[in-house]
């Protein structure tokens, strides 16, 4: 990978990175080995937040937390941002293979792996509202409101995906390490690079310009 992609490298503060959400001020990250949730200041995670059975990502909004736990049987803790405090918990009807999500608009986008799966959740109905198939094993996922694309990680092929929702094309980038968390903070991708236990900074107009000529120069 050219190194004018990766514009920024962070340190990681575990061994066993999961999941990048961005806030709107703020990145946050949770690892699985150490069950702590992070928050990036001056260039360095910060303990945040104590809890167990951490898994694959988090999303943040408002004054919650969101995070997936369980090894198997997965569900989504729902906690306070300043104290930690568990609010609910929510169980799907899909609950294995959930390894992405990201808030947006009173739901979440969820990503799923064998089989690959897309799914937009509303929380205020309780109900799946959409969902999409994808031949990939979704690791982090993110979206990019403004041109409508759902960003994941797949772990096992080393790439970045981005799926466009309104015409389900899919641009698969390879990547040289092996990614899970990502998030996306209005111009760059954030993700992390799973073994060699850091967070990379992607250059995203590099590949929001790349999406928009894969995209349209294909129809």
């Amino acid at each position: 990978m050219s190194e004018n992609i990766i514009i920024r490298r962070v340190e990681a503060p575990g061994k066993h990175l999961c999941g990048l959400s961005w806030d709107g001020k703020r990145i946050w990250h949770s690892d699985g080995k150490e069950n702590y949730i992070y928050s990036l200041m001056n260039n360095q995670f910060i303990e945040q937040i104590k809890m167990t059975n951490i898994r694959t990502d988090l999303t943040v909004h408002g004054n919650r937390i969101f995070q997936i736990a369980g090894l198997h049987k997965k569900e989504i803790c729902v906690l306070t941002k300043t104290e930690g405090k568990l609010l609910t918990k929510l169980r799907l009807d899909r609950h294995d293979g959930l390894c992405g999500m990201e808030y947006y608009n009173e739901g979440l986008w969820l990503g799923y792996k064998d089989p690959g799966e897309i799914i937009y959740y509303s929380l205020r109905e309780n109900k799946v509202m959409d969902r999409y198939y994808v031949n990939k094993n979704i690791a982090g996922l993110t979206y990019d409101s403004d041109n409508e694309i759902v960003v994941f990680a797949d772990f096992d092929e080393s790439s970045i995906n981005f799926f466009q929702l309104n015409t389900c094309k899919l641009m698969t980038e390879e990547l040289d390490f092996q990614a899970t968390g990502l998030t996306f903070d209005g111009e760059n991708f954030w993700i992390a690079d799973f073994f060699n236990h850091e967070v990379k900074v992607l250059n995203g107009k590099y590949y929001i310009e790349k999406c928009k000529k894969f995209f349209y120069d294909n129809e």
